[in-house]
């Protein structure tokens, strides 16, 4: 359970923490809070006390502050997030200033910290508030940008604090442990789509949310990721990188651009097995007798990119069947060259949760027993990681 502390200073950003403290308690975090007087001006302590159940002090004399005391609840998270963090606070973070709840344990922390700047874009874009930034990064703070769009000041630029969602993400990638640091993962994820004529396609009933989930967790590991994602009920997050793809043609494409710059890639997207021998232009018309389609088979893409595999590099599959058979599992494990396999049934598509088998070329073998898809994402990658 990552335990994290919320520094909450006075912009009107602040009427998105209640929401982000929501999300992290939905992911089991614990989260304590600061509030600078400015701050509760735009969210109320009541609101960010009932959905974290836990303790949001406003003042440094309050009792319950003074009974824990700054210097142990600095010590007490995993990361200390300031959000919003105006240019007032983060100048005083900066040069060490400690005149308030949110600064002074700051100044007395040493666990690792998000900065989440927001305000108008001149004081973004200010020289001052820019080498302050520099400032804290230098001593080992993360910071994340802002988004760009429409401003409280009636304007649009840079300066608008990312939506909780993606805060989330961004808490957890810097809490850390980053066991994937430095390294560059692509996941494929979703269903290929083919025409059958302008208006009807054949697919397949992949929601996309296991290869989407696998890439969220790798991200939060702190990989550089890349997601190549087909049809799919799920939407993923800005931080990682999204390559769109429908047809086998262009998962084949992106397959061939992406693969090669990769440590790991993991081929969790459904790719037909058959595609239509031809597509008709136009709609098939509606007759009362039969309709015949010819297809063929398709293009096998895990096994051409697992031939062109370079040294060092992991490829790892997902096997679908109706029940978890191992043997095809494993045959598809040689046959391809693959370093892993991950056998599940067709029944977790679109569902859920999910449960399988983990094989790898190696000889090591797994059991996931069944668990919501983002859990299992988590406990992939442990796996992944103790086969190097």
């Amino acid at each position: 359970m990552k335990k994290v502390l919320m520094g909450v200073s006075g912009g009107i950003a602040a009427y998105k923490i209640p929401e982000l403290v929501r999300l992290l308690v939905k992911e089991r975090a614990a989260v304590k809070t600061l509030m600078t007087e400015t701050s509760t001006r735009f969210c109320t302590r009541d609101a960010i006390a009932a959905l974290s159940g836990d303790s949001v002090y406003t003042g440094i004399f309050e009792p319950l502050f003074l009974e824990e005391g700054h210097t142990e609840l600095a010590r007490w998270p995993d990361i200390f997030v300031i959000a919003p963090a105006t240019a007032n606070t983060i100048a005083k973070l900066a040069l060490g200033v400690a005149d308030n709840i949110l600064t002074t344990t700051f100044l007395a922390s040493g666990v690792p910290k998000l900065i989440v700047p927001s305000m108008n874009t001149q004081m973004y874009d200010a020289e001052a508030l820019q080498k302050n930034l520099n400032d804290l990064r230098a001593r080992g703070a993360a910071v994340l940008p802002p988004d760009v769009g429409d401003l409280a000041c009636k304007t649009y630029g840079a300066g608008r604090m990312p939506d909780p969602a993606v805060l989330l993400e961004a808490i957890f990638r810097a809490a850390g442990p980053r066991p994937l640091e430095g390294k560059r993962v692509v996941v494929s994820a979703g269903a290929t789509v083919e025409p059958l004529d302008d208006v009807r396609v054949l697919t397949n009933r992949s929601s996309g949310k296991m290869g989407v989930a696998i890439a969220r967790a790798a991200y939060r590991r702190g990989a550089d990721v890349s997601l190549i994602l087909g049809r799919s009920s799920v939407c993923p997050l800005p931080p990682v990188d999204i390559v769109h793809a429908d047809s086998i043609d262009s998962f084949r494409r992106a397959y061939a651009r992406l693969a090669p710059k990769s440590d790991y890639f993991v081929a969790a997207a459904a790719v037909g097995d058959f595609i239509p021998a031809k597509s008709v232009r136009g709609k098939i018309k509606r007759t009362n007798g039969r309709l015949t389609l010819e297809f063929k088979s398709s293009p096998d893409l895990l096994a051409e990119i697992s031939r062109a595999k370079k040294q060092g590099q992991k490829i790892l599959g997902f096997a679908l069947e109706s029940s978890l058979d191992e043997k095809a599992a494993r045959r598809k494990l040689q046959e391809k060259h693959l370093d892993a396999v991950f056998l599940n049934r067709a029944s977790a598509m679109g569902a859920d949760l999910n449960a399988g088998i983990g094989l790898s070329a190696g000889g090591r073998r797994r059991v996931f027993k069944q668990m919501p898809k983002e859990r299992l994402a988590a406990e992939f990658w442990t796996w992944v990681e103790a086969l190097n």
